[in-house]
């Protein structure tokens, strides 16, 4: 019973107690909390010890020995930083001499400003605790030769050439040409276009075609009692052309045709036959073959007339081969 009036009692203050509103943006609230030691230190590099301009490492040691303002920690990161502080690397201004205080720091006029190179190497030193020199800058100007364009103010890939160097070289200087005269033409046997005589073909086939057929078809001859004539070639196929190569002419050709011939012996029998010829070019290495119309009865009629046509030595065959080679000639001449 007394448990239960005592909870009555405790919501109903709870309902009657007002709410207090609390603002968001008041941060008073945050004033009596306090922040541990390990929140507020850091780590922080000391103000004596300067970061490296090229690693940014702290502890750099070593100064650029003419502005006397860039941090290195060794010459390793001072020449590859180099390329970049030389465009703002500069000389302190010294104080004015001619200023009424002395603790004027007004600064330096004009005159000044001039710079002026020194090869020296520069050292600086500080004090220790105990009174002794430590020497804090080294700076040795001979170790930076082979710092392109540190002294000169040159790009970086500039080279200058040493004595040895351009007497090596020699003289590079542009140099005018002898004029060549033109070639002789007078062994030229080509074109007027092709002075350099070089390769050029001209064809001549039309013109071999009709000079073949009008020496062969006048191909006559006897021997005893026979008698043979050779008529204009059938069938002929090749080609013939003048070439030029390296200024001299080179007569070609290659035909192939067949060439009726006729037989007449006593003035009473007559036979038909005709050559195939083939290959027949300028190396003089002719395929000819022959062949008869109708059958050779008499067998002694048969061996005389073969004789007469088939020996390449004599007969009608050797006047055959005496008017190519007359062809040959006359192509010659062209």
């Amino acid at each position: 019973m007394n448990a239960t009036k005592s909870c009555n009692e405790l919501s109903s203050n709870i309902i009657s107690s007002p709410k207090k509103r609390v603002d968001a943006n008041d941060y008073s609230r945050f004033d009596n909390i306090d922040i541990s030691d390990s929140e507020t230190e850091e780590e922080k590099p000391s103000k004596e010890e300067s970061k490296c301009r090229s690693c940014y490492k702290y502890g750099a040691k070593m100064k650029c020995s003419v502005c006397k303002k860039a941090s290195y920690c060794n010459r390793k990161c001072q020449t590859s930083d180099w390329t970049f502080h030389k465009r703002t690397c500069k000389k302190p201004t010294p104080p004015n001499k001619d200023s009424g205080k002395p603790g004027d720091s007004s600064p330096a006029t004009g005159s000044s400003k001039i710079k002026t190179k020194s090869s020296a190497p520069t050292t600086q030193y500080r004090e220790k605790a105990d009174g002794s020199a430590l020497p804090d800058i080294v700076i040795d100007e001979s170790d930076l030769d082979d710092v392109k364009g540190y002294k000169n103010g040159l790009p970086y890939f500039h080279r200058e050439l040493s004595a040895e160097d351009q007497k090596l070289i020699g003289d590079t200087a542009p140099k005018r040409l002898p004029v060549v005269l033109g070639r002789d033409q007078s062994n030229h046997e080509g074109s007027a276009w092709n002075a350099a005589g070089t390769f050029e073909e001209r064809n001549f086939m039309q013109w071999a075609r009709q000079k073949l057929s009008d020496i062969l078809s006048s191909v006559k001859f006897s021997e005893g009692t026979i008698y043979g004539s050779v008529a204009a070639p059938l069938h002929l196929t090749g080609d013939a052309s003048i070439c030029v190569i390296r200024g001299r002419k080179r007569y070609l050709f290659d035909f192939s045709f067949e060439l009726p011939f006729v037989i007449t012996i006593e003035d009473v029998h007559t036979y038909k036959g005709s050559y195939t010829m083939h290959d027949i070019s300028n190396d003089d290495d002719y395929e000819i073959s022959y062949r008869f119309d109708q059958n050779l009865s008499d067998a002694a009629v048969s061996s005389a007339i073969e004789t007469f046509v088939g020996d390449r030595h004599s007969g009608l065959q050797q006047q055959v081969l005496r008017a190519i080679g007359n062809f040959v000639v006359e192509f010659e001449k062209q």
